[in-house]
């Protein structure tokens, strides 16, 4: 095919066609290299990919560790309610008795005022 064109036609396309073809080595060149940074960041995204799956997986844990404290607290904080609901019970019944014990000694007291009383009259009789 390339013995039917004439020689003037050759002459002016071959230029352009070797110009072209340069261009397609030059857009060769640049796809290879976007395909190279394209596969990079492949790579990161993966390394990336890992790192959250390793992480999220740690957060899981740390979840459970603290559902689990949560739940120590709460019967912690239920123990130390019924330990000081028995120890306010225990107070109250102390301190009454404690009162039961002032009034019948200001009652001895009494007593013990009235008896002296008595006793001075009866002395001076």
């Amino acid at each position: 095919m390339v013995e039917k064109i004439p020689s003037w036609i050759e002459r002016l396309l071959l230029p352009k066609l070797s110009e072209i073809a340069g261009e397609l080595k030059a857009v060769n060149t640049r796809i290879d290299s976007v395909e190279r940074r394209i596969d990079s960041v492949e790579k990161r995204l993966e390394s990336f990919e890992t790192r959250i799956g390793s992480l999220e997986l740690r957060v899981g844990s740390v979840e459970k560790h603290v559902e689990r404290l949560e739940n120590q607290l709460n019967t912690l904080h239920k123990t130390m309610d019924d330990r000081l609901t028995s120890l306010r019970g225990e107070m109250l019944a102390k301190f009454e008795m404690l009162n039961t014990r002032l009034q019948v000694t200001e009652h001895i007291a009494t007593l013990e005022a009235k008896i002296r009383e008595i006793e001075s009259k009866l002395a001076k009789e």
